[in-house]
């Protein structure tokens, strides 16, 4: 476009310079004419030059008119293309600026719902290890009534043995006497039944 802009440019100079150069030159047959006319004749041959030289400006500024709507017109095309294409990249912009905007909320969403999943298992996570911890202190107390209360048992179980081993002695050691006093009352001479009254009942 810019070469054939500037191949016309240089037609209408080279138009415009022979325009000039026939305008040069009619004006100098004219003048000769003039110079050389002497009778009216030569006044009506001037005449006419005259309006013929005037016929050729009008023609030459017409054609320069054209010329120059025709270049105006080409131009405000030119200026139109460049603007539709300057929209056109604007818009492109636009349509990349706000897949980029969307792409980096989309991010950010995704990021976010990522953070908040972690944030819900290291949450689960810390109630799970409260939960196991609260159950270890219960199964360790369990433990710990349990083996009190087998111990307590035990001690009483020991007591109750003893206490029955106790009374059991006591009765025999009636049941001895008893003997003993029979036997004495019986006339059994005493080193038949002291050996018996010696004797320790061990149970």
């Amino acid at each position: 476009y810019q070469e054939a802009k500037e191949m016309r440019e240089r037609e209408l100079e080279a138009e415009k310079a022979a325009i000039a150069a026939e305008k040069e030159k009619e004006t100098a047959r004219l003048r000769a004419m003039q110079e050389k006319a002497q009778d009216k004749a030569a006044e009506m041959d001037a005449l006419r030059a005259k309006r013929a030289m005037e016929a050729a400006e009008r023609a030459a500024r017409q054609k320069e008119a054209a010329e120059r709507a025709k270049q105006e017109a080409m131009n405000a095309d030119l200026k139109d293309a460049r603007s539709q294409q300057q929209a056109e990249k604007e818009r492109r912009l636009g349509e990349q600026a706000k897949f980029e905007r969307d792409e980096f909320e989309r991010i950010v969403e995704v990021q976010m719902q990522q953070e908040e999943a972690e944030r819900a298992r290291q949450a689960e996570e810390h109630h799970m290890r409260i939960q196991h911890s609260q159950e270890l202190r219960r199964q360790i107390g369990a433990r710990e009534e349990k083996a009190y209360q087998e111990r307590r048992d035990f001690l009483e179980e020991g007591n109750a043995v003893r206490a029955s081993i106790g009374n059991e002695r006591k009765k025999l050691e009636k049941i001895k006497g008893r003997k003993i006093d029979e036997l004495k009352k019986s006339g059994v001479p005493e080193k038949y039944w002291a050996e018996l009254a010696r004797k320790k009942i061990s149970i």
